[in-house]
């Protein structure tokens, strides 16, 4: 039987105690009332979330949780680059890199690996031959892949990049010929609508984002 950790008065018990409680914080999504209760399942749940919060505020504790995390992090490679690579891959993912030249199928193991890695599930039935002559049965291998939400990953997109939350900045200024640019008109008049619409919108609400509006319903 395994043996729970206790709060102790020495340093050592302490300290062991201490130890589970990262583990566990850690494994159970960074949640420290669950933590709490998994190496102190006789308390209350209220006592847990209490204590659990007391034990995230000593910096020991939060030296330690970042230290497991920079651990797992190298463990499985997870940086920041590699999340946006995977999220680009997701956002500009093109079905027709699915098929060759002839509109044919690509094996999934002859894919490119942006493709590859924008597909979340792949159902695969295998083809096998049973019997000879009448009762020769042939099963037919299938492969379907389906592609992860895009709208989810271009909302995240969105949300990395702050599309939504600021216009873009304004255009350097440029000599008089290259203002000829249709594709600088199009980006100076893109700058000048936007921050047209948030005087719009600022007008119509001028109510601050921290200040929250009381509707009073009258029956």
């Amino acid at each position: 039987m395994t043996r729970r950790p206790t709060r102790g008065k020495s340093k050592a018990a302490n300290a062991e105690f201490r130890a589970h409680f990262v583990q566990s914080y850690l494994a159970l999504g960074e949640n420290a009332t669950q933590g709490y209760l998994q190496v102190r399942p006789d308390v209350s749940y209220q006592t847990a979330a209490t204590e659990g919060y007391k034990l995230l505020k000593i910096p020991e504790i939060q030296k330690a949780i970042e230290k497991r995390r920079a651990e797992i992090r190298a463990q499985f490679a997870l940086t920041t680059d590699r999340v946006y690579q995977e999220l680009a891959r997701i956002s500009y993912f093109n079905p027709k890199k699915l098929l060759d030249d002839k509109g044919k199928a690509i094996p999934l193991h002859r894919l490119d690996d942006d493709t590859a890695a924008a597909l979340s599930t792949v159902d695969i039935t295998e083809t096998t031959v049973q019997g000879k002559g009448k009762d020769r049965v042939v099963t037919t291998r299938h492969v379907k892949g389906r592609p992860f939400n895009k709208n989810t990953a271009l909302g995240h997109a969105n949300k990395i990049l702050r599309l939504y939350d600021r216009p873009p900045p304004p255009p350097p200024d440029l000599e008089g010929k290259q203002l000829g640019d249709p594709k600088e008109q199009a980006r100076r008049l893109a700058f000048m609508l936007a921050k047209g619409d948030a005087q719009i919108k600022k007008e119509r609400d001028p109510t601050p984002a921290r200040v929250k509006k009381k509707v009073t319903l009258e029956a």
